[in-house]
């Protein structure tokens, strides 16, 4: 709970601060919920552009990528994510997909993709999206 105080008036009020329980953990996470998803529950490359590729770490921003290379001083890339870090972050991610497919217990993708749309696991903002189908499998 957040305690507001106004500017000129002085006045107070408590305003609930809007959380969203975690589907992995939980837990009841208020502000943003895609940084504690990306935070704890997936890997250091998720988001490559924040990551740092000689210590296997995901940082929040590119500034918080640059301050941890400026205090590490041993980071290979200097903030550039290039094509060589390409090829093996899309490897990495179509390792996940293959362990998100296999713990969902489902066959392909494609079986996965179903069962997100069943269920309605997509973002809220994306229900005016139509959702790809998957016609190759990986």
């Amino acid at each position: 709970m957040t305690v507001m105080l106004g500017k000129q008036s002085g006045w107070r009020h408590r305003q609930k601060q809007k959380t969203t329980t975690c589907g992995i953990c939980k837990e009841d996470i208020p502000g943003k919920f895609r940084r504690h998803v990306t935070r704890n529950h997936l890997p250091w490359y998720f988001e490559p552009q924040h990551a740092c590729w000689s210590h296997k770490v995901n940082l929040d921003s590119l500034g918080g990528l640059l301050g941890h290379q400026k205090d590490m001083g041993n980071c290979k890339l200097n903030g550039k994510f290039g094509e060589r870090e390409l090829t093996h972050w899309l490897t990495f991610m179509e390792t996940l997909l293959n362990v998100i497919v296999s713990n969902m217990k489902k066959k392909t993708p494609t079986g996965l993709l179903e069962t997100v749309k069943k269920r309605g696991w997509y973002p809220s903002r994306a229900l005016g999206i139509e959702v790809p189908v998957v016609t190759q499998e990986l």
